[in-house]
């Protein structure tokens, strides 16, 4: 129930981003489509995303103010507010209302985001394919809310924020009582402070090395090239937007279809890596459409490569989700900064874009020019991926080599011959040995003991409740045992502790 709540609650959010700026859907009858008002609002509040993400990095106080009780209320409430206000703005062509809408829009949504990612952060590695599944019903949103009525569509529309933040209240509050009842000391030392839940968005490593950011490097630079061959074509007006959003919405669908459900021969589904590479073939083939084409297939490409741009920002939250988890970062710092790069890169490819549509307007070619040069880009990407994927096919084939001999052994150039003794991993075992006297010469439990030997590693308190099958209160309440008879504050004194430690 709870990872359903969560599902839909974060699929309003981000249908709402879809259909607010991305889709004529808050255009009236009456209005052309040519207004390019509601882009710039979108430009605004990317930039609003960017800037908003450098102060709470640079804030100890903004950070410690965003998580207070009220705030992600006031967020969805206001974000609700100025929709419709928008929509008005839009009729009525008034310039700057649009831009302060997004300015809001820019600085609300995004803790909105973070609150979600937050969400998918503490939970087990199944999260993954719920992030996904929570992108598919948004797509699903998109699809179905041009076809209501103009001013329905704008109050439905309107409402989601407020919907989402309702949903994911219920949501955490539900959680933090089951924390509360399995942990009562918990409960008597958050007795009159705020809410527990709040400390979720907050608590965590604030390292930025702890994002993935090479992961994220790919991603982005192919985002980039969609977001401009997508932008470029649809020019200054939004006449193209319905077939270049709508067409880039199926596809995205399609991909995150394929990522969900089980298509190989042992019933598993893509993982994000396959994903990902799957989204690079899509984006390369929309790119040779339009240039075989020579324009003439503009909508049935671009939003090929549109699809793809969108589905990238998918796999950014997820490897973000998953960076999170493991090296218990804390969602303000992660998802801040990936919501902060994506809206640079979406931003960035935008504005090339449109620069494109200009040149092409009075130099016939530069165009194709840039689709080209798109095309070279990704081409690149794929040699790099391909060129990582065969120089871990060594290590792959020596790791089956390993598995499947008894008898192997390393030489000095680091290649195997065989010998007489059994092969094994003398780190690994000589680092569970220190663990185990470790943990006998502080006189821990079992069960500490294995806490202990994940909390070493660095992991976060939900990937070892998910490893050990336990709830997160559980592991609290043992880590809370560990500090206390190691003497320790907190995790990095552990390790600090840990890697110092020598057995007399």
């Amino acid at each position: 129930m709870s990872n359903s709540i969560a599902v839909v609650g974060s699929s309003f959010l981000w249908a709402w981003g879809f259909l607010c700026y991305l889709s004529p859907v808050l255009f009236p009858p009456t209005v052309g489509a040519g207004s390019v008002g509601l882009e710039v609002g979108f430009f605004v509040s990317q930039g609003c995303i960017v800037t908003s993400a450098c102060l709470l990095l640079a804030s100890s106080s903004l950070r410690r103010f965003v998580v207070r009780r009220f705030v992600l209320a006031f967020c969805a409430i206001l974000s609700s507010v100025l929709t419709l206000l928008l929509a008005a703005f839009v009729s009525s062509g008034c310039m700057v209302g649009i831009v302060c809408c997004g300015i809001v829009h820019g600085v609300c949504i995004p803790l909105l985001g973070i609150a979600w990612g937050a969400r998918y952060s503490i939970g087990s590695k199944g999260m993954q394919s719920l992030v996904v599944l929570s992108f598919l019903i948004a797509y699903a949103l998109y699809f179905v809310f041009p076809f209501a009525p103009y001013k329905g569509g704008i109050v439905c529309v309107a409402v989601m924020p407020l919907a989402s933040w309702a949903l994911w209240r219920i949501d955490a509050r539900n959680r933090d009582a089951l924390v509360r009842k399995v942990d009562e000391s918990q409960e008597k030392k958050d007795a009159g402070r705020s809410l527990a839940f709040l400390g979720e968005l907050f608590n965590g490593s604030w390292e930025l090395s702890g994002i993935p950011w090479r992961a994220l490097a790919a991603v982005l630079l192919a985002a980039f090239v969609g977001n401009m061959v997508a932008s470029a074509a649809m020019g200054f007006s939004y006449e193209n937007a319905d077939g270049l959003f709508r067409g880039g919405a199926f596809v995205c669908a399609c991909i995150a279809t394929m990522a969900l459900v089980p298509l190989t021969s042992d019933g598993s589904s893509l993982s994000a890596s396959a994903a990902y590479r799957l989204t690079l073939t899509f984006s390369a083939v929309g790119l040779i459409g339009i240039l075989a084409s020579d324009g003439s297939a503009i909508a049935l490409c671009g939003a090929l490569v549109q699809g793809c741009a969108f589905f990238f920002q998918v796999l950014i939250i997820v490897s973000v989700s998953r960076a999170t988890w493991e090296k218990a970062l804390s969602p303000l710092l992660s998802f801040s900064m990936a919501q902060a790069v994506t809206a640079a890169v979406v931003l960035a490819g935008n504005v090339v874009g449109k620069q494109v549509n200009v040149g092409d307007a009075s130099c016939p070619g530069v165009f194709e020019w840039a689709c080209g040069l798109a095309m070279l880009a990704l081409f690149l990407i794929m040699v790099k991926q391909a060129a990582n994927a065969d120089a871990a096919l060594p290590e792959v084939s020596d790791a089956v080599a390993m598995g499947e001999k008894s008898e192997c052994s390393q030489d000095e150039n680091g290649l195997f011959s065989h010998r007489d003794e059994p092969c094994f991993d003398s780190t690994e075992v000589s680092l569970e040995e220190k663990v185990a006297l470790f943990a006998t010469a502080f006189e821990l439990t079992k069960r500490e003991s294995e806490v202990f030997s994940y909390l070493s590693k660095g992991r976060s308190l939900p990937y070892i409740a998910d490893e050990l099958f336990v709830t997160t209160g559980t592991v609290k309440t043992h880590t809370v045992h560990i500090y206390r008879k190691l003497g320790v504050k907190s995790k990095q004194e552990l390790i600090d502790l840990f890697e110092g430690w020598k057995k007399d």
